[in-house]
Parts: structure tokens; C-alpha cells; sequence
């Protein structure tokens, strides 16, 4: 009796976008809410990173948005990749994720005071890691939460445009003549069966 509450418990975590499986160490699932460990001091983005800050203070950042993306990541890359990735460094409130085998690390980081989400990535994946992000928080939305995306200009360091500016300017790293490129994003979310 004990053991299918369990199996039924999990499930429900796994389609929640609680419980991710964690193919890292064998048995073991992630549950991003249980990390204890909270980075505490700056964090170092490299002289090639652009960042792109998903502001959540127009509204509300509901608790456990942060927990689903780390999910999702960690999902994405145990799905997509097996065991060839560096495994994540994850704490309560920030991450590093390698999504794809050529190096390509991306770092997330929450903000509760301010409201904000975070990521920074190398600028050559800044098309790919925007995209990537914005499809797994539209996936988590159903229209219940509102946020505005800022972009960090390639040109000058710690200033940001909207998405909506970028978009329409092309504004490159983050928008390509083919946006297309690299991860099937819904292919990949219709396989969550969310």
C-alpha cells in the first residue's frame, strides 16, 4: 500500500514539474524546493555572457517558478543527452547547466527580492538559451503569470531593451535571420505531456 502512494506521489511531482529524474547517480530525482544550499555573493558573468532578466515586479513571481525551470533544464538534459553533460551545480536560488554537449552552459539565478529570473549564457547561445527559456515559461504560464523580458545590449554592457524592441531591431546575438536553430523546443515540451 505504501509503495503505490509513492509511485502515485511521484508521478504527480513528475507532471507537476516538481520531481525531475536525476540520470546523473542511479535512482535519484532531483526535487529543486528540497536544496538547502543558498548561493550567497556575486556572481561571476564572464566578459562574453549577455544576460537576459525575465522581470516578474509588474505582477508576482509565484514561489516554485524558479524549482520548474531547474526541472525542466535538468530534464531536458538527462532526455536529450544521457550522461555525457558535466552534472549541474544547483543551489536554491542559482544554477549552471551544460545543455548541450559542445560546452554550452547556462547559468540561472532568482531574484526573489527583486522579483527577477535571471540568465546569462555565452553570446554566441544567447538566441538559443532566450528562446529556450521563454518556451518552458510560456509552458509553466497558462496565463496566470505576467512578466516583462529585458535583453542586456551586446553593445553596452549592463544596459537592457525589452524583447518586443529587440525582436523588431533584429537586435543580434539574440534575434537571427533564422531563429530556428538548434533545440526543438516543442518537441521537446510535448514530450512532458504537460
Amino acid at each position: 500500500f505504501f509503495f503505490e502512494n509513492v509511485e502515485f506521489l511521484m508521478d504527480l511531482m513528475h507532471h507537476s514539474m516538481l520531481l525531475s529524474e536525476w540520470r546523473f547517480e542511479a535512482d535519484r530525482y532531483l526535487i529543486p524546493s528540497l536544496l538547502k544550499d543558498t548561493f550567497e555573493g556575486e556572481y561571476m558573468k564572464g566578459p562574453d555572457h549577455l544576460q537576459s532578466i525575465f522581470d516578474f515586479s509588474g505582477s508576482f513571481l509565484p514561489l516554485g517558478v524558479f524549482q520548474r525551470l531547474l526541472c525542466l533544464c535538468v530534464s531536458h538534459i538527462c532526455r536529450e543527452n544521457e550522461n555525457k553533460l558535466q552534472q549541474p551545480k544547483l543551489f536554491s536560488n542559482l544554477a549552471s547547466i551544460q545543455i548541450e554537449s559542445n560546452g554550452s552552459v547556462i547559468h540561472l539565478m532568482e531574484n526573489r527580492d527583486l522579483k527577477h529570473i535571471i540568465v546569462w549564457q555565452k553570446r554566441r547561445a544567447s538566441a538559443k538559451t532566450l528562446q529556450f527559456i521563454l518556451s518552458m515559461l510560456r509552458k509553466l504560464n497558462h496565463n496566470v503569470i505576467h512578466w516583462n523580458t529585458l535583453l542586456e545590449s551586446p553593445i553596452s554592457k549592463n544596459k537592457y531593451v525589452s524583447y518586443d524592441e529587440a525582436r523588431k531591431c533584429k537586435l543580434e546575438p539574440w534575434f537571427k535571420a533564422n531563429e530556428n536553430d538548434g533545440i526543438d523546443l516543442h518537441t521537446f515540451l510535448e514530450k512532458m505531456r504537460i
